[in-house]
């Protein structure tokens, strides 16, 4: 008899199949799972007592033409296998100023609450994202605040409705998978973090290690949505430093949405956060049917007005002596006792002169 073993990974730790042939027979009839490429070995006897192990063979089994791996032509193909999935945390927020963190959540010092980027089986994926890979080692940024594009041409795939994305790639070898939040047909994506892997910026990165036999490798991109209301802004409108126009703009905000982190006290100035930093602008909320209503923005925290801007000092300059008057000073008088009691003489033709 002959012991075999079939396994999906080249060091047959993930076994599919084992067993021992009857007699002298040299085949087995096994069900194996469909769409599968896995590896296979034999030995003489039995699994309790077998002499070594044959060399290791590749197989690949599909019942029909509609399995990926009969239509690429290479034994070194890898399937990359990721979801995009909603991490949930029902807090989200800017602040770390929190009595108590809720389950699925963690506080990230200059981050706030999030999700804690761990993916749960009842977490929904995101539909219509495009993934992108790139051969090569992702950079990796001093500040993961930092967004950085990764360089080369990309191939794109774009997740399913359960948030699934595949790659195949044909050798092994490092591989970049990029996301960008900048995805206008994903609604979702508008105001949030990545959590897996960690970054406020606006692409999430991961380089995929693939060794040689292998034949599936997974990752996957976790995403959190911001528990703030956001309002899109269509027109331009200075977002500044604080709640008064007395404030010099810092950004400007136009076509976009940005959340709304809490209000001044009638509601008129809000407050929200652009490129990581905080700014204020003002808003009614009459002019703007899409955004949220009076009432809404009345539930958001009031925050506290920064103190207003010191005004520049306005230069002063020191008045000027009068100036010496210019030529004879002495043909100024016409009075000879004023000429004399100048010093100056008075001539025989009636004029004051030195």
């Amino acid at each position: 008899s002959y012991y075999y073993e079939f396994a999906e990974d080249w060091h047959f730790t993930s076994i599919i199949a084992s067993g021992e042939t009857s007699g002298n027979r040299q085949y087995v009839e096994l069900e194996l799972p469909d769409c599968i490429s896995g590896y296979w070995r034999v030995a003489a006897g039995t699994r309790s007592d077998h002499g070594p192990f044959s060399d290791i063979r590749r197989f690949f089994w599909s019942s029909d033409d509609s399995c990926w791996m009969i239509h690429v032509p290479s034994t070194e193909m890898t399937l990359i296998h990721g979801r995009v999935y909603e991490d949930y945390c029902p807090n989200t927020t800017f602040l770390t100023s929190v009595r108590s963190i809720p389950d699925g959540c963690v506080s990230t010092p200059g981050i706030g609450i999030h999700a804690d980027g761990l993916e749960r089986p009842w977490e929904p994926g995101i539909e219509n994202v495009q993934v992108y890979l790139r051969r090569g080692t992702c950079p990796t940024p001093t500040d993961w605040t930092v967004a950085i594009v990764p360089s080369g041409s990309p191939e794109i795939d774009v997740t399913d409705h359960n948030g699934v994305f595949e790659f195949i790639v044909l050798s092994p070898g490092n591989y970049c998978l990029s996301i960008s939040k900048e995805q206008p047909e994903v609604p979702m994506l508008t105001s949030g973090l990545w959590t897996e892997p960690l970054t406020e910026a606006n692409f999430a990165y991961k380089t995929v290690e693939i060794p040689a036999e292998t034949y599936k490798v997974f990752e996957d991109f976790g995403w959190d949505q911001y528990d703030y209301p956001v309002v899109y802004m269509e027109h331009i409108t200075h977002c500044r430093g604080g709640d008064s126009k007395a404030f010099p703009p810092e950004a400007m905000i136009e076509n976009q949405y940005v959340p709304l982190i809490a209000r001044n006290q009638d509601g008129t100035w809000l407050k929200t956060i652009l490129n990581g930093v905080e700014c204020y602008f003002y808003y009614l909320s009459d002019a703007n049917e899409d955004g949220p209503t009076e009432d809404e923005i009345m539930e958001l925290p009031v925050f506290e007005s920064p103190p207003l801007p010191l005004p520049s000092p306005t230069p002063t300059t020191k008045p000027k002596k009068p100036s010496k008057p210019s030529g004879d000073p002495c043909s100024s008088y016409s009075n000879p006792n004023s000429c004399i009691a100048a010093g100056c003489t008075w001539s025989p033709n009636n004029v004051c002169i030195k």
